[in-house]
């Protein structure tokens, strides 16, 4: 897997969490967006210009940008989700109703997330600052 790809999967994991968080009423997507490209920029050691500072192209601002670094360290810091069902058996929502013209049921899935990535590798704000 070429280096950009890497690159571009750690942006897409970092933006997908920060819509775990308050970040997207809190800021504009624009300071969103930056903050995530320099989460991910520093995950990578990548430089990004600072003069002039890129993040102004975006109208975005630096306490912005490491307000949302930090809230995303902040989520790695935390548990692993868990699952949680919620609908009972025999529930009126879930309940499949049988007709004479359907005898099918549809099986219950049980959908447990799972993190890819270590705590320590996403251990950010540290790195950032």
């Amino acid at each position: 897997m070429s280096y950009f790809v890497l690159f571009l999967t750690i942006y897409f994991v970092f933006f997908f969490f920060s819509l775990r968080t308050t970040l997207c009423v809190r800021f504009k997507s624009e300071v969103v967006a930056c903050g995530v490209v320099y989460a991910a920029a520093r995950r990578f050691q990548i430089a990004l210009p600072e003069n002039p500072p890129w993040w102004l192209v975006f109208d975005a601002d630096q306490n912005g940008i490491e307000e949302v670094c930090r809230v995303l360290a902040h989520l790695y810091t935390l548990p692993k989700a868990q699952y949680i069902p919620v609908y009972k058996d025999n529930d009126s929502f879930t309940s499949i109703r049988k007709t004479p013209d359907s005898q099918a049921q549809v099986p219950k899935v049980k959908y447990m997330p799972t993190n890819h990535f270590s705590c320590k590798d996403a251990m950010l704000y540290e790195r950032f600052f």
